[in-house]
């Protein structure tokens, strides 16, 4: 078991006849919502360093996904979609009414899912080197063909995390802040009988011969709520200039690297990170075509 999360304390409810697990912290009047990546993610990974920091302020919720973490991981088809209704029902649950979204790579899609599928629970919203601004991938085809094959898909998860060293250089150009506690944390991570299952069916289900099914760059104008496309400035996984892209597309939206990080800038650059997200959901940074 990973070391606990500062701050943090655990507890359990059932969404959708799924025991879900979750972490929380603070007392705030406005609750915030982290939501965690794909692959091999889990709750107390990407956000180990920012739950504290944000319970100064509010109240704050960290769902290990279904499939990811210490909740179930049911053999369904997952999707986007299908985590955006998760999340929805996570919240219902809690009678939490409305809440700030703030998710990273696969969860900044969900975020985003979110604010388009159901607006009236979204306050602010941080996508954080975000899944679903483009439809790109290298070689579709390939790719596509690849997760028809889940043997060979297994084998791939396998491998990355075989060792320490594995790690470290298969991770090397997204994340050049990894740390060695990160190292050892991930490969902890991958040694769990599912490790990336969930994230496996979602690219069954995602991945198309021409690229990503979940592509909501021609849709962010019809987000209303305000927004952070936060990035690690040295991402090649979710460039900046996509996050940049989308900003310009929205009435109260900017996008914002940040330096010395890459796919997981809350782990590489925790304080900058930290500042910036917190100074945004409390309303001190506005975003570019915010009203004064």
């Amino acid at each position: 078991m990973p070391d606990p999360v500062p701050a943090a304390s655990s507890a359990w409810v059932t969404v959708q006849g799924i025991r879900t697990h979750y972490l929380r912290a603070g007392t705030g009047t406005q609750t915030v919502l982290l939501l965690h990546g794909g692959g091999i993610d889990r709750a107390d990974f990407t956000w180990r360093d920012t739950v504290a920091p944000l319970a100064e302020q509010f109240h704050v919720l960290v769902p290990d996904l279904p499939g990811y973490g210490e909740s179930d991981k049911p053999d369904i088809d997952y999707t986007i979609d299908f985590y955006g209704d998760f999340v929805r029902d996570f919240m219902a649950e809690l009678d939490v009414p409305r809440a700030h979204m703030v998710g990273l790579s696969m969860g900044g899609g969900i975020a985003l899912n979110m604010a388009l599928r159901h607006a009236e629970l979204v306050d602010r919203l941080v996508p954080v080197n975000s899944y679903g601004l483009t439809h790109e991938i290298r070689s579709p085809l390939l790719t596509w063909a690849f997760t028809r094959v889940p043997p060979a898909h297994r084998y791939l998860y396998k491998q990355s995390g075989k060792s320490r060293d594995k790690i470290r250089s298969h991770f090397a150009g997204a994340v050049p802040g990894m740390t060695e506690d990160m190292v050892e944390e991930m490969y902890a991570m991958y040694q769990a009988p599912d490790a990336g299952k969930a994230f496996r069916s979602l690219n069954r289900n995602d991945v198309t011969p021409r690229g990503l099914r979940t592509d909501y760059s021609g849709r962010v104008d019809e987000i209303k709520a305000p927004t952070l496309f936060a990035h690690g400035a040295q991402d090649p996984v979710v460039p900046l200039d996509q996050g940049e892209r989308a900003a310009a597309r929205m009435e109260n939206a900017e996008a914002h690297g940040i330096d010395g990080a890459g796919h997981f800038a809350p782990r590489e650059q925790p304080d900058a990170f930290n500042e910036l997200v917190t100074r945004f959901l409390l309303g001190e940074q506005r975003p570019a075509g915010a009203e004064s």
